[in-house]
């Protein structure tokens, strides 16, 4: 029920909007597609959609964020250069 199901709707919005605008400073991490393919990890499925088991997703999104902004900090090194 409710917007649950238009999550794809606002991530591709999303995505078009930063693509089309080059001078976007805006950096998208999309944790959507790898999160999916853990429905098992939820405390309480179907009743809770909101929490995690941990270990679990949240681990991988803070691996994914640590690993994006040492690739975005190498980056603006190499600029400096």
């Amino acid at each position: 029920g409710g917007f649950w199901g238009s999550f794809p709707t606002f991530n591709e919005y999303l995505h078009n909007v930063t693509r089309r605008n080059e001078a976007s400073v805006a950096d998208v991490l999309d944790v959507v597609p790898m999160t999916s393919l853990r429905p098992d990890a939820h405390a309480r499925p179907p009743f809770d959609c909101l929490h995690y088991l941990i270990p679990g997703p949240p681990d991988f999104w803070n691996h994914l964020l640590m690993s994006r902004l040492e690739q975005l900090a190498k980056c603006r090194r190499r600029r400096r250069r």
